[in-house]
């Protein structure tokens, strides 16, 4: 506490001298310049069509003709059948780590209200400045201040690319993918087809060239990220204008004084005029090795031409030998869609598509997408360095890359809290990186409490990441192979195996405490033959009865789909239950006997269905209803059952009238003597 009350007096102390109360320093509120008048644009939307847009359409019929000419001459075709004979390059697989720069107009308001443990956007402050926090805009920037404006009081002179690169390679990252349009429309690079740019308005730099020939240099690959929809554009239709939405269509007139309008090229067709010729320019000016899109999800990817400038582009890096990779967003119904794209991306830990293709997290070391000054004054809303580097071994275990978003603020600042973490875990990587990079996840039935495993691409080692030390320093490794060779410490020390039935175990007692890593040991096992994941057995507690619970169950489908399922809340449990093909498995070892089956689980009020327990074979059918929110449980008494030792038992969901079931914490087996 005494701490935190001294960091809040220096930083006080330093608020007293500010400057610019645009730009404090990081932690401190940001606030309109007492001299600041928002201005009118260059030009009128009016002047715009009347002077820009013939430059615009003949622009883009020349792009047109260089793609078509494209498809004619190479491997791919803008068709889905064409597109998804592309394969995720091994590079992206390798990284496992890149950086996400979320930096714009919004970063200079740099605020969004915290929700719980969920994700926040301060990169819709924007767009929310006139609606849901119009108060604290008014108080802290003033009524007549914009989203225009924004941009115009972003800062360039603290931003510096190579400082960028320098961080994401002193924390162990591969790639670096910087926002250069956000769902405003305003570019991060000189863009010949409209003036809402980081050239023609506030910064004075094109930071997308800037960014590629910095990550080159460094060694890093490079990615774009570019919003396909934006929430408003100028749509010539006949003799007047109107106006674009945000799924690219025609949505009514438009009014005077129109948000995110300012600056943009009227066109006839958005994506045919603006967006592909837009995104190919931006590719040619950055040779990017990855295409980031989003703000997709209001139309579909042909709406979007997604198609059309993903086969030129694979065309375009076919040509150059250059291997690039595309996400799940071109378009609405692609994400998480098999052959829409080289790999499926989770926001913020919203899905978990396991081992069985390449896929990406993204979430930032706080709630926050964008700069949240809230957040980089106050500790308690980030990520400790051991919770990060447990987060990096939970996704790379679960064979997914980690796209880590860092927010700088207005005038490019990182926030020193998030500098840290990311320099610890690349500390933390120069070590146990063999681990991490290069490796693939095991396909397992279920995770082991005590962390995560991976393997080499070879398949001749296992790495063993222990990030829940058991209190016996006994690791139970629910992996088969035809042969198990030495094990060891990444660090060098010896460590003995021990035989199992459901895969070997690894004792880890007999090294003394200096031995163990505070955020994560690594045990490094050779191998020989396929490797098989086994679901371990759980063993009945010193009473006979079983706590079952998602420490030591598995979930699946019955069709062999990634699952909906995934482990989330304090206490754990197995969440998100969408689909009714769900289940979640247990096995059980111990005496046979006569058990009484006690399933809990919670709902949000309007959920509503059925869900069964199999176990003994017997089927134990109970209802489900709101319980009054996901962490308020009910236990439900399912009767008594028969069980042999080795069981099987077994959770799914027979019926459902809710967009959720239920979320289950675990079932109970207590023995009826």
């Amino acid at each position: 506490m005494l701490r935190l009350l001294l960091l809040y007096l220096a930083v006080a102390a330093a608020a007293a001298q500010i400057a610019d109360p645009a730009h404090p320093p990081v932690g401190i509120k940001p606030s309109r310049p007492v001299n600041f008048h928002p201005r009118p644009p260059l030009y009128s939307t009016e002047e715009l069509w009347r002077y820009e847009t013939p430059k615009v359409e003949a622009f883009a019929a020349r792009t047109w003709t260089e793609m078509v000419q494209s498809f004619e001459r190479g491997p791919y075709r803008p068709t889905w059948d064409s597109l998804s004979a592309h394969r995720c390059p091994e590079w992206f697989q390798d990284a496992k780590l890149g950086l996400f720069v979320d930096y714009g107009p919004w970063s200079v308001a740099g605020y969004a209200p915290f929700a719980g443990a969920g994700a926040v956007y301060p990169d819709w402050y924007e767009l929310r400045l006139g609606h849901e926090w119009k108060a604290y805009h008014a108080e802290t920037w003033g009524a007549d201040v914009t989203a225009d404006d924004l941009a115009d009081l972003m800062g360039a002179r603290k931003f510096d690319t190579k400082a960028f690169c320098e961080i994401a390679r002193a924390g162990g990252m591969k790639y670096v993918v910087p926002f250069l349009k956000h769902h405003g429309g305003f570019c991060l690079w000189d863009s010949s087809v409209t003036r809402r740019d980081a050239i023609d308005r506030g910064l004075g730099r094109d930071f997308a060239v800037e960014f590629a020939r910095d990550c080159r240099a460094a060694g890093l690959k490079f990615g774009t990220y570019v919003s396909l929809g934006e929430w408003a554009y100028p749509a010539i239709d006949g003799n007047r204008l109107r106006k674009f939405g945000f799924g690219g269509k025609i949505v009514g007139d438009l009014t005077p004084g129109e948000p995110f309008i300012a600056g943009k090229v009227p066109v006839r067709d958005y994506a045919r005029d603006y967006l592909v010729p837009q995104c190919k320019e931006l590719i040619e000016k950055t040779n990017p090795d990855l295409l980031w899109y989003d703000g997709e999800w209001d139309a579909p990817a042909e709406t979007w031409r997604a198609p059309e400038i993903n086969a030129w582009y694979y065309n375009r890096a076919a040509q150059r030998g250059q291997e690039v990779a595309i996400n799940d967003r071109s378009g609405k119904g692609c994400r998480g869609t098999p052959g829409r794209s080289d790999f499926m991306c989770s926001e913020h830990h919203s899905l978990d598509p396991g081992a069985q293709q390449p896929w990406e997290e993204c979430r930032g070391i706080g709630h926050s997408f964008g700069y949240n000054w809230q957040e980089a004054f106050d500790d308690k809303y980030v990520l400790s360095e051991r919770e990060l580097i447990g987060m990096v071994i939970d996704i790379v275990g679960r064979g997914g890359n980690l796209l880590l978003v860092i927010n700088p603020d207005g005038s490019g600042v990182i926030p020193p809290n998030q500098e840290r973490r990311i320099r610890a875990l690349g500390q933390w990587l120069k070590a146990n990186g063999p681990a991490i990079y290069a490796t693939r996840a095991l396909s397992l039935p279920a995770q082991p409490a005590w962390g995560r495993i991976t393997r080499s691409k070879a398949g001749d080692r296992l790495y063993l990441l222990v990030t829940r030390l058991p209190a016996d320093k006994q690791l139970a490794v629910p992996v088969k192979a035809a042969g198990i060779g030495r094990a060891r410490l990444l660090s060098g020390a010896p460590v003995p195996l021990t035989a199992g039935a459901d895969g070997f175990g690894v004792d880890l007692s007999k090294l003394p405490a200096t031995a163990f890593d505070s955020a994560a040991t690594v045990v490094e096992v050779e191998v020989r033959g396929p490797l098989v994941g086994t679901l371990p057995a759980v063993a009945p507690a010193a009473d006979g009865s079983y706590a079952l619970s998602s420490a030591n169950g598995t979930a699946s489908t019955t069709g062999g789909r990634p699952t909906d399922l995934k482990i989330n809340g304090d206490p754990p449990k197995f969440g998100y239950w969408a689909g009714l093909d769900n289940q979640i498995t247990w096995r059980l070892s111990g005496a046979p006997g006569r058990y009484r089956v006690v399933v809990t689980y919670a709902a949000d009020n309007d959920w509503k269905g059925r869900a069964v327990v199999t176990v003994g074979g017997r089927a134990l059918p109970f209802a489900v209803t709101g319980t009054g929110g996901t962490t308020v449980t009910r236990a439900v008494d399912l009767g008594t059952v028969e069980l042999e030792s080795g069981a099987t038992l077994v959770v799914r969901g027979t019926e459902k009238q809710s967009p959720y079931l239920m979320d289950v914490y675990g079932v109970k087996l207590v023995p009826v003597r």
